[in-house]
């Protein structure tokens, strides 16, 4: 639950760095200016934070080997 929190926290972070310094390839000076591109910045950034978030728990899954019922709860703790 605490790495949805985290994750959450980094998104709205970025969108604010990213829209407050800038990014002069965007174009974007502030938030108020184009909020459009600092989202689809973070949501880049967003994506891989999480698609590695992903790759890495399937990799502990395959790794463990945990018995799931169908609950997904863990059958061996």
């Amino acid at each position: 639950m605490s790495i949805s929190i985290i994750l959450i926290a980094v998104f709205f972070g970025l969108i604010y760095a990213v829209g407050y310094l800038g990014m002069p390839w965007l174009q974007v000076n502030a938030i108020l200016d184009s909020w459009i591109a600092p989202v689809i910045a973070s949501a880049i950034v967003m994506g891989a934070v999480i698609g590695v978030y992903v790759v890495f728990n399937f990799w502990q899954n395959r790794r463990t080997q945990i018995g799931r019922d169908a609950t997904g709860s863990d059958l061996k703790r």
